[in-house]
């Protein structure tokens, strides 16, 4: 068994070593999922025309690894398939809780969007309710904490849906 940080420094040393593609990045500003990589690797020539594949290496954790996929491979695989406009589409939503402390890095939560009377409101705690996993499997959406911001009940935050049909699905 190996650990994240373990593969993807084996990877950087032979990639380097072997001359066998480019790492574009690793490590990111972000919690949960700052260990992710992103590089390709060289094929060999097929036709005289050198090809290269890309590999995304993603946190450990599932909920680093799950985000990662949502933020980073899902924008670059819609890219890789002519789709320019890659940015997730937002809604604005007021919290129902507060983040009181200012996180040192970009803070992405798994969140609960619901309907009330003004419009929507999103649960940035849920964890302290029930375990990380059943929170998860419960999200609709995720919320992005800035670095270094705080968020009090009652203020407005944007959110990410985590489905295509994005605010229909609360219909």
């Amino acid at each position: 068994m190996t650990t994240y940080d373990e593969a993807v420094n084996t990877i950087l040393r032979y990639t380097h070593a072997l001359e066998i593609g480019e790492v574009l990045f690793s490590r990111i500003a972000m919690g949960p999922g700052a260990s992710a990589a992103f590089g390709v690797i060289d094929n060999p020539p097929q036709s005289g025309a050198k090809t290269e594949k890309p590999v995304f290496a993603l946190s450990g954790p599932p909920s680093g690894a799950l985000i990662n996929c949502e933020t980073l491979v899902r924008p670059g695989v819609l890219k890789m398939r002519g789709i320019m406009d890659v940015r997730h589409q937002t809604i604005p939503a007021e919290a129902a809780d507060s983040v009181s402390r200012k996180m040192p890095k970009t803070f992405v939560r798994w969140t609960r969007l619901t309907r009330n009377g003004r419009g929507y409101r999103v649960t940035l705690n849920p964890t302290e309710r029930t375990g990380p996993l059943a929170v998860m499997a419960a999200a609709n959406f995720l919320t992005i904490i800035p670095e270094r911001t705080s968020v009090k009940a009652g203020d407005g935050i944007e959110v990410l849906p985590l489905d295509r049909m994005g605010i229909q699905s609360l219909a």
